[in-house]
Formats: C-alpha cells, structure tokens, sequence
C-alpha cells in the first residue's frame, strides 16, 4: 500500500515504483519533442542495480520531465541529451541511493544565469538574457520537489557548450523486491 510520510510539513505520498520504468515513461513522454527537434537521447541505466523503490513517484516523474523538457527546450537541432541514473554507495540498510544526471550540449548559461537558475522567474524578467535562456519557473519549481524528497541537485553549465544536471536520491527498497519470486504472492491481509 503507499505510505505517508510528513517533511517540513508537506505530505509526500510514498508509492512503489520502477526506477527504469519512470525514465522509460517520461521519455516516451517527451519523444514527439525530440522527433520535432531531431534530438538524439541516450539513457544509460546499466549502473541501477535496484530498481524497486519506494519513493513519490509522481513528484520523482515531474522532476525527471522538468529536467528533460528543459534539456530539449534549450537544446539545438540535432543535438543530444544524455540521462544517467545509476546507483552510488549507500551506508543505510533498506536504502539505496542514486544518481541522475542529465546532460545536454544545447545553449548553455552564462554564469551570471547559472547563479539564479534555482530562483523563481520573476527574479529574472528584468533582464535581456532570459529571452534566450529563460527556464521560467522550472527549475525553481524542479529544486523544491527535489529538496522536499530530501535529494540534492548541482547543475554545471557553459554558453555554447551545454549544460548538466546532477541530482542525489536515497530511496527506501522495496522489501519484496529482495525476497524470493515464491514468497511475493504471500503478502499481509489487505484490510478493508
């Protein structure tokens, strides 16, 4: 069943989900952008041992399409966006954590931009440069969902180079996803 847990007051509803399946759903998602754009994408997922989580799927999905849109917005034709998530050592018993990195090679941010990137829109408006690279609320938004999933997220950038994204998750295992395939379907009475 899914679990509430309560962070700094906002409910995070904690679901089981795939890992590889929420990447795989959000970039069918967005494959009609890149098809438009002629955006090659290519996902390394070769370093996800455990796959089976328990997590806010929903927000963990709109973080992971805010960061590809936003790599696909700010990308050029015929460009690429690379998406890794792998698994990073982990002290915790029962817990995993990971590492997302999403790159591209499109635009890029001046570091004057890259200063403000996490803050909301607003903050940039007066300026001429967010007509080109304004992400609007985006990333303001994408930091809050990561900060509220007690993750971490960096961004590196370079005008005309490219831009990437790292972001930092520890995920409760699944328990049965540990367990021997013939003891899955003995699971605890559902209540009513």
């Amino acid at each position: 069943g899914s679990e509430m847990c309560i962070r700094d007051r906002v409910t995070l509803t904690e679901d089981c989900c795939d890992l590889e399946e929420c990447v795989e759903k959000a970039l069918d998602i967005l494959q009609p952008e890149l098809d438009q754009k002629r955006l090659t994408l290519q996902a390394d997922l070769s370093g996800l041992r455990d796959k089976a989580v328990c997590c806010d799927s929903l927000r963990f999905n709109q973080i992971l399409f805010n960061l590809l849109s936003n790599a696909a917005k700010f990308n050029r034709p015929g460009g690429t966006i690379w998406v890794t998530l792998k698994q990073t050592s982990c002290a915790i018993r029962e817990y995993a954590a990971y590492e997302l990195r999403v790159k591209d090679n499109g635009i890029g941010m001046s570091p004057e931009f890259l200063a403000h990137i996490f803050e909301p829109f607003e903050r940039e408006r007066s300026s001429t440069i967010s007509q080109t690279q304004g992400t609007g609320l985006g990333m303001s938004i994408t930091k809050n969902l990561v900060d509220l999933m007690g993750g971490s997220i960096q961004v590196s950038s370079e005008l005309d180079r490219g831009t990437e994204f790292i972001l930092q998750f520890t995920f409760k295992l699944q328990a049965q996803a540990r367990q021997p395939l013939s003891l899955i379907h003995i699971s605890e009475p559902t209540r009513p």
